[in-house]
């Protein structure tokens, strides 16, 4: 909670304090994609696959000189696979898999960098660094052909914890009202309650279009 607190309380002090400098440039954008989610874990004998999701929300552009910061707002299934990695033990307990399948509202602060340029504008290609504060709305386990809901929250009885803390690390290009981009988002967090160390990552890509441009 208090990274979700400083993260949001940054971004409102970097954006009201560019804001006048930066006033003509600045637009919103909407974003959509794909996930290709893992869980990594530390069990000995499970192997994490990916879970494919999407991901669909808004950020606001502010435009500095060669840096851009998008503060926003996106709804992301994450999750994973977990399976045995033997392939006797697979056989034996006939090939289950779990799916854990988990539902976030991301609050991220982009910060890219164009590292070049495509036009007088601000088309061009960039790099971006991305801290990212989640709240686990939803939660589901699939496991055997059956499917039951996740217990999100701090307790020790709770499945899966309810905030999360990462960062992303990409690139997109900038083409008009268009920009497509790829990145990789590395979870710091712990999310599991138990023992057992289990974190968010995974590929994703997608692409932003610009609104009022």
């Amino acid at each position: 909670m208090k990274n979700l607190t400083t993260l949001l309380t940054l971004t409102c002090l970097l954006v009201l304090s560019i804001q006048v400098k930066a006033q003509n440039n600045n637009h919103f954008s909407i974003k959509g994609g794909v996930n290709f989610s893992q869980l990594s874990n530390e069990v000995n004998g499970l192997e994490s696959k990916n879970r494919t999701g999407f991901h669909l929300g808004a950020t606001y552009n502010v435009y500095l000189n060669n840096i851009r910061l998008q503060p926003g707002l996106v709804f992301v299934q994450r999750g994973g696979k977990l399976e045995l990695s033997n392939e006797l033990q697979r056989a034996i307990n006939n090939n289950n898999t779990a799916e854990f399948k988990l539902n976030y509202l991301d609050i991220p602060l982009n910060v890219s960098v164009k590292i070049a340029n495509l036009s007088s504008n601000n088309d061009g290609l960039y790099l971006f660094v991305e801290p990212t504060a989640s709240i686990c709305l939803s939660g589901k386990l699939k496991e055997a052909g059956e499917s039951k809901d996740l217990n999100i929250g701090s307790d020790n009885t709770d499945n899966i914890k309810a905030f999360d803390f990462g960062v992303k690390l990409g690139a997109s290009i900038k083409i008009g009202s268009f920009e497509p981009y790829i990145g990789y988002n590395f979870g710091l967090t712990n999310i599991n309650n138990d023992d057992s160390k289990v974190k968010n990552k995974g590929l994703y890509l997608g692409l932003a279009v610009a609104l009022g441009k």
